[in-house]
């Protein structure tokens, strides 16, 4: 008798055991990256459409913007969780908590918040082991990448510009991440002494500061850059006169905080102590 009582028991945990896992959506580029870096982009039914890397993860559908959801397209996922870097709207909040959607946000400002987001995915995800190794991975790619760069000096770091757009010019400040990365490639930032994450600096403020490197990479990954030769704004800067302008960086490898932010750094240090000019 007690066994055919513990039946049903044994049957409902059997079958809890071996429930898919609750799907999720991203509408952040980089939180998508560390969703496959953890070996997870199973568990991700709707995307951003930007979320373009890994290449799966464009076989995903779209259910938003960057840190904007498409409600509709959302519900139909049937994504019971959002994670995002960034909420551009919270219009939509009402209608995705009635629809049984949680959102979470997980922010991107520094390295720091980069191991603290794996951390968060890893116990979402329910892969903590994973997590951790691919948090101590970066941390040792971190420290590699600062013992060939703190000893420069100050005096003898570029100082660089970076032209997140051209018109008007819009560049990164003390707060962002992007400031971090030029720290640790080995350069210096102009808009360090900025107490903002970004924001749009006027050309008498450049004519102030001017850099010995300019980054120019396109958010929008456009394809067509301005000729800063050609530009009287930019023409008479030291960067530009001596051709000391990064063009080809891949754009995510700047503005993505993720997995591949490492390699962004050292294709900035390259460019800064290796390359000839």
């Amino acid at each position: 008798m007690r066994q055919i009582i513990w039946m049903p028991v044994l049957i409902l945990f059997s079958l809890m055991l071996h429930a898919d896992p609750e799907k999720i959506a991203s509408l952040s580029p980089n939180l998508t990256e560390m969703v496959f870096l953890l070996g997870q982009g199973d568990r991700l039914a709707g995307r951003s459409v930007h979320c373009d890397y890994p290449e799966e993860a464009k076989k995903i559908k779209v259910v938003g913007s960057f840190g904007k959801a498409f409600p509709e397209q959302l519900i139909a996922s049937g994504a019971k969780i959002v994670i995002t870097s960034t909420v551009r709207s919270q219009s939509d909040e009402a209608v995705l908590r009635k629809a049984g959607i949680r959102r979470i946000v997980i922010p991107d400002s520094g390295f720091e918040q980069y191991y603290s987001a794996l951390k968060t995915l890893g116990k979402l995800l329910d892969c903590q082991k994973r997590a951790q190794l691919e948090i101590e991975k970066a941390k040792c790619e971190l420290e590699q990448i600062r013992k060939k760069t703190d000893p420069i000096p100050k005096e003898k770091r570029p100082t660089v510009l970076v032209m997140i757009s051209a018109s008007p010019v819009i560049t990164a400040g003390k707060r962002s991440f992007i400031n971090d990365m030029i720290q640790l490639a080995g350069g210096r930032n102009v808009a360090e002494i900025v107490d903002q994450d970004y924001f749009s600096c006027s050309p008498e403020w450049i004519m102030l500061h001017p850099p010995d490197v300019i980054i120019l990479c396109r958010m929008d990954n456009g394809k067509t850059l301005p000729d800063l030769k050609k530009n009287p704004v930019f023409s008479n800067l030291k960067a530009v006169r001596n051709n000391r302008i990064l063009r080809d960086l891949e754009p995510a490898l700047l503005y993505r905080l993720g997995p591949r932010s490492f390699q962004g750094i050292r294709l900035i240090y390259q460019f800064l102590y290796t390359q000839k000019h």
